[in-house]
């Protein structure tokens, strides 16, 4: 569209929505806004002052209305002006024609008080919302078309942790011709795998992190997101389907209950599951059947808490697992034992798998008495516990210290009283509001799951808009009942990271690259380490350079102390061998295997040591703190310091407030 013609609608617009307007205002004072805004606009402000688009229609309509003729032509000249800056802008930008047709056929979006930018940016979310509402149906069930054409039936195993419900489903799974096992943790899939071993069933392993080949495998257990939809099976088990609401990792229960081509299905999943299941199934037509477990073993609550803090070799007993909720206290903990006689095994989630099978070994065969565990141990840890300590109730979920929900209470509660060993299973907690928080869980009934969580469908990646923009809108648009969209922040932030870091890399521009992209924003790692973020962010950049990787060096700078160091390095070891197979590259698999079993040993060895550097000591004169200690100094320290503060002070600079932008200190007692 040329410029004259642009001018020409653009003024035309405006003069109709001017007329559609029905404003008065003061004479005395109109001629002074319309001659100010005029000069705004002349003097090429309006970017800055993205209201007078609003503002100079207002004028317009009131000019119309008191047939001010001399006003008018003063009006008219200045959205003339505006035309002619506008196209220029768009001109400049290269921005589409659509966009100019969209932007004059419809005058109220003309004049609203936003900048071009920002008009342009709501026109291509609209945009992009259309786009995605004719492409992605609003029946997620539709997606998997082979699925529909199936008569699936679905056996629903319900009920608490500890009630044998996978143990059942495995029953069947061990007959199939050709079966597969879907979990949300390698270490289950590892755990199904040696069980079909033990029972003469050929079994494959397949995870993100590496692949058990077994020739004739009759059965294939792998993690959930290794699912490959294409292929046909006559017995599946889907475990752990509660994390249907998770976040980010429950739209790959979603795909699986819908999308998985077998006939026979056996999903596994805590009471709260039962109804949002069932939903789902209804919705594919499929047919179903509950089939509810009971615990094999009684719960009981005791009814005083134990004492962590100084009675730890009277209270803590052979078969207790302690829970922390995070890797300091964890082996802090485990070093208060070792201090007081009591060997233990540490369990949390940064610990490579093997390592976790090593500290259950050592607890199962004796050689530890108890274990201290983060919540890792609610799942896909087997393991023979009397009684489940609370040593914490209140965690930090990654946004927040926050109350343990319920079903984190029951899923870690319910370890307690292994069938089998024991008759009974205790819970207790180390204080007396721990204690009533898990009898408020043990007692109410859990609330059904509200939302199952619907993956970002890689089709959208067709559309001509970036990435990002493509996220976000897909994100903001509402998903019907019973669903809600992932959480794609994540991916996102990585997104944001690649493009920052890779300005040169070819791959960036969207085009037919954006599938590439995805792929490497989707690929699973830990995001909140620095080290981790960075080689991964090293393999996007080099991923044109060879049909392999650069293998990951160990560097004991990687972490803030040795045993960091190793457990961030066998996570390097995992995305080297995850980012390979997802993005198609040669896996040096000899020497993959030797620097893991080689970093198990660093980790074994220094998990064997003392774990006395892991007590939390006061950092001013190295007295041992409490557990729940949040300052670092103990109360002594803490008044001679405040004492220093008070004869020696120390002029602050001025507009940090009374307490000099410093958090306060309540004194312990």
């Amino acid at each position: 569209m040329d410029k004259a013609k642009f001018t020409d609608r653009y003024c035309r617009a405006y003069g109709r929505y001017a007329v559609s307007l029905k404003k008065t205002g003061k004479q005395d004072k109109l001629q002074k806004k319309v001659t100010t805004a005029c000069q705004n606009i002349r003097d090429g402000k309006v970017l800055k002052m993205p209201s007078l688009y609003a503002h100079i229609a207002v004028l317009y309509a009131i000019a119309l209305q008191t047939d001010d003729q001399s006003m008018l032509k003063k009006i008219k000249d200045a959205v003339r002006t505006l035309a002619k800056q506008d196209y220029n802008y768009i001109q400049n930008r290269q921005l589409e024609d659509d966009f100019c047709e969209y932007m004059l056929s419809k005058p109220s979006f003309l004049t609203k008080g936003t900048a071009l930018p920002d008009k342009y940016q709501s026109y291509r979310q609209g945009l992009m919302k259309r786009q995605i509402a004719e492409m992605v149906t609003t029946e997620p069930t539709m997606e998997y078309p082979q699925a529909r054409q199936m008569q699936r039936h679905f056996i629903l195993h319900i009920g608490p942790t500890n009630s044998g419900k996978t143990h059942d489903a495995l029953q069947m799974l061990m007959r199939a011709e050709h079966g597969t096992y879907l979990s949300p943790l390698r270490l289950l899939a590892l755990e199904v795998y040696d069980l079909m071993a033990e029972n003469q069933v050929n079994c494959t392993m397949v995870t993100g992190e590496e692949t058990l080949y077994v020739e004739n495998s009759t059965v294939t257990s792998q993690t959930i997101e290794m699912l490959a939809m294409d292929d046909e099976y006559d017995v599946a088990v889907i475990d752990e389907a509660q994390m249907i609401e998770d976040d980010f990792r429950g739209s790959n229960w979603v795909k699986a209950i819908l999308g998985i081509r077998c006939p026979l299905i056996h999903v596994c999943a805590s009471q709260d599951a039962e109804m949002i299941l069932k939903r789902i199934i209804e919705k594919c037509n499929d047919t179903y059947e509950v089939v509810y477990h009971e615990r094999k073993t009684e719960l009981v609550l005791e009814a005083q808490p134990v004492s962590l803090k100084e009675k730890l070799a009277e209270d803590i007993r052979e078969g207790d697992a302690i829970i922390m909720f995070s890797k300091r206290a964890v082996l802090d903990m485990a070093a208060r034992l070792e201090l007081s006689g009591i060997s233990a095994s540490v369990i949390y989630g940064h610990l490579p798998p093997e390592i976790r099978k090593k500290e259950v070994r050592k607890f199962l065969s004796g050689e530890t008495h108890v274990v201290v565990s983060t919540d890792a141990i609610g799942m896909g840890l087997n393991l023979p516990i009397r009684r489940i300590v609370f040593g914490e109730t209140v965690k930090f979920d990654g946004n927040e210290r926050r109350v343990l929900k319920q079903q984190e209470i029951l899923q870690i509660a319910g370890r307690a009283g292994r069938f089998g060993k024991y008759e009974k299973g205790y819970v207790t907690a180390g204080d007396e509001e721990g204690l009533l928080l898990i009898d408020s869980a043990l007692k109410e009934p859990l609330k059904d799951i509200a939302y199952a969580r619907l993956g970002f469908p890689k089709v959208l990646l067709s559309l001509d808009h970036p990435l990002d923009e493509l996220l976000r809108t897909w994100e903001s648009i509402p998903a019907g009942f019973p669903y809600k969209k992932i959480d794609v922040s994540e991916m996102l932030e990585l997104y944001r990271i690649l493009k920052k870091n890779s300005r040169d890399f070819m791959y960036l521009p969207e085009g037919d690259n954006k599938e590439v992209i995805f792929d490497m924003i989707s690929c699973p790692l830990d995001i909140k380490s620095s080290a981790i973020v960075n080689k991964w962010c090293q393999y996007c950049m080099d991923y044109t350079a060879d049909v392999s990787l650069t293998f990951p060096l160990f560097s004991a700078r990687l972490g803030s102390n040795l045993l960091e160091s190793y457990e961030i390095y066998y996570r390097m070891l995992d995305l080297y061998h995850n980012f390979s197979v997802r993005m198609g590259k040669i896996v040096d698999e000899e020497r993959l295997k030797e620097e893991r079993d080689r970093t198990d040993e660093r980790i074994t060895g220094i998990l064997a040591g003392s774990k006395k550097s892991y007590i939390k000591r006061c950092r001013v004169c190295g007295k041992v703190l409490q557990l729940d200690d949040r300052f670092g100094i103990c109360n002594e320290c803490y008044e001679e310091e405040k004492q220093r503060a008070a004869e020696n002070p120390v002029k602050r600079p001025s507009g940090r407030g009374q307490h000099g932008g410093h958090r306060k200190r309540h004194r312990r007692h």
